[in-house]
């Protein structure tokens, strides 16, 4: 059924082409020019389906001789048109899809298809909740206070505000924000991935804001004002326990137990170990999204059966999740030639690779933003899930030699690295996690240090049997010099 709908799809793109082809050759002077989109393929191994149309850039020119389409391609148009419409009629004939499994089909796949962008109002309460999580994120940038969100963020979100406060303190920078201004929130998506919900929420906003540091007043901007739009993902489990407002509420969901910004590096309640930010109690932020960025973002579908049969906690948004984290957490460690972070979460051969990237790194960052970070294709190899992440963000360097600090990027600039993670198939769910620096086999809090098993426990801290771990990393090769 799939395939034969593939085939039709095929057809009528190959109808256009034929279309199109009598057009723009029949120009005086012949075709040329435009933008090629489709020096890429189309992964179908077994994840994602996403679909990679690689630029090949601009062509033009003449096309020479007697080229004549009209008769051949008008004669292969109505015929490619007469098998479409045969080929549709035996389809409706032969499948009757009830409303209901187009509705489910529906709410399964509209996660990943970010190509209408139409803003639907959301409830009273979920807006209010999104107002507050978006206020208290401005307030807690510009006051590098990461106890006033850290419940309500997953912990990739959590790992790309310290690598920014990490580097804003090794420069002493503050980011000041004023004028903050919400002026519209409304849902663009919404949909099921894994054992997780998926709302994506669009926030309109204005703000002023200026870079300033005392110690390098060269680094400083003049300031600005504008208005954006971002948009926001949020996750929650299926079967979430309703009634709690991580939001309003700084007491713990499971004791009751107030806790007084105490959270910062994970988001575990001190008094009973629950995890306030995995979706369990609330709504979670799990990723910020600039405009350009989400509306590049490519259609995609979700894992294979083989993937989704054998780990049934597969979820696309935390898988991103873990690969923003630790792509993070990599430029933290090999601006501050920090191994130990480095080990946690990565192969034995990817770690030897980060440690040589280290070696060439001689500089931090005065801008540091992630753009956006997408899962494109998932495939198995070996009884393990590979999944391949892009990653795009702005970043300007800064080398530091005594009380001054050289700028070595005169503007802010864009690059996109690809990260592959990788977890073994029929693993078992983490109790904690080796992004947030606890063992995910114990749950148990972990020191930083080059201790290849948790201190507790025994068992190894980077185990692909109950967390995805980095397994290459490559893309713009000059980042690391």
């Amino acid at each position: 059924m799939i395939f034969i709908k593939k085939i039709v799809s095929l057809l009528i793109v190959l109808v256009f082409t034929l279309t199109l082809s009598s057009v723009c050759f029949g120009r005086a002077g012949g075709g040329g020019g435009g933008h090629s989109s489709g020096g890429g393929g189309s992964h179908s191994s077994g994840g994602f389906g996403h679909s990679t149309g690689y630029s090949s850039g601009s062509y033009g020119g003449n096309y020479g001789g007697n080229y004549s389409s009209g008769d051949s391609s008008g004669f292969m148009v109505f015929f490619l048109l007469g098998i479409i419409i045969i080929i549709y009629f035996m389809l409706a004939r032969k499948n009757k899809i009830s409303p209901s499994t187009i509705e489910d089909e529906r709410q399964t796949m509209n996660l990943f298809n970010n190509s209408s962008f139409q803003v639907e109002a959301l409830d009273a309460e979920l807006t209010q909740k999104i107002s507050i999580a978006f206020l208290t994120i401005q307030k807690s940038w510009s006051e590098k206070r990461l106890d006033l969100m850290r419940r309500f963020i997953t912990d990739g979100v959590y790992q790309r505000f310290n690598a920014q406060f990490t580097m804003m303190k090794l420069l002493d920078q503050t980011n000041i924000m004023s004028n903050v201004k919400i002026e519209q929130i409304g849902k663009v998506d919404s949909g099921l991935d894994g054992n997780y919900e998926i709302l994506q929420a669009r926030i309109t906003a204005y703000s002023e804001d200026q870079f300033v540091s005392k110690t390098y007043p060269n680094l400083n901007s003049p300031g600005g004002a504008e208005s954006f739009v971002e948009y926001w993902s949020f996750i929650r489990r299926k079967d979430y326990q309703k009634g709690f407002d991580l939001y309003s509420s700084e007491n713990c969901p499971k004791c009751s137990a107030p806790l007084n910004s105490k959270l910062i590096e994970t988001a575990q309640c001190p008094f009973c170990s629950t995890y306030l930010n995995n979706g369990e109690y609330d709504w979670v932020l799990a990723e910020i999204t600039q405009e350009n960025d989400y509306a590049n973002t490519e259609n995609s579908h979700g894992p294979s059966a083989q993937i989704t049969n054998q780990l049934p906690d597969f979820s696309r948004q935390l898988i991103e999740d873990r690969a923003s984290n630790a792509f993070m957490q990599i430029l933290i460690a090999t601006s501050l030639k920090a191994e130990a972070p480095l080990a946690r979460f990565s192969t034995p051969s990817a770690f030897l690779e980060l440690k040589k990237f280290m070696a060439n790194t001689h500089f931090c960052y005065d801008r540091l933003f992630l753009n956006s970070v997408e899962a494109v294709h998932a495939f198995v190899k070996e009884n393990s899930c590979f999944v391949n992440i892009e990653i795009r963000f702005s970043f300007r360097r800064v080398q530091i030699q005594g009380s001054i600090a050289n700028l070595i990027d005169d503007e802010i600039n864009t690059h996109t690295m690809k990260l592959v993670m990788v977890r073994e198939l029929g693993g078992v769910v983490s109790k904690g996690s080796i992004y947030a620096n606890s063992c995910s086999h114990c749950g148990a809090a972990q020191k930083d240090s080059l201790a290849s098993t948790c201190i507790y426990c025994g068992v190894a801290i980077n185990d692909p049997k109950t967390e995805w771990l980095v397994d290459q990393i490559s893309g713009e090769a000059t980042l690391f010099v």
